[in-house]
């Protein structure tokens, strides 16, 4: 039998807005925690990541491949080619197809 991965899930900017916010609320109600604002959208990644959700990816550096890869910790890779190139991306150490679970194909 083949298995076959799902893709993940990838939040709305709204949703993932709303994720960090009610960390950060439930971190400022913790007394003892002096968790700082700017770690919060880094844990809320990891969080999701670990459970097969993703962030929304980041704005696309035109210029290159606008294809977008993310790892198992949900961080973002932009493809480095030229736009329009055959195959698979990379950023020159790792590749992935479209089909990958975690891949966002070119725009446009």
């Amino acid at each position: 039998m083949t298995e076959t991965i799902a893709k993940r899930r990838i939040l709305t900017e709204d949703e993932y807005e709303d994720a960090c916010h009610r960390v950060g609320e439930t971190a400022r109600r913790q007394r003892d925690t002096n968790l700082p604002g700017a770690v919060i959208p880094d844990i809320v990644a990891a969080a999701l990541a670990a459970v097969g959700i993703l962030t929304p990816p980041p704005e696309v550096e035109f210029g290159s491949c606008t294809a977008q890869f993310a790892d198992d910790n949900g961080d973002w890779t932009q493809c480095a080619e030229d736009p329009g190139h055959p195959g698979r991306h990379g950023d020159g150490d790792f590749h992935w197809a479209d089909e990958a679970p975690s891949a966002v194909p070119p725009q446009g």
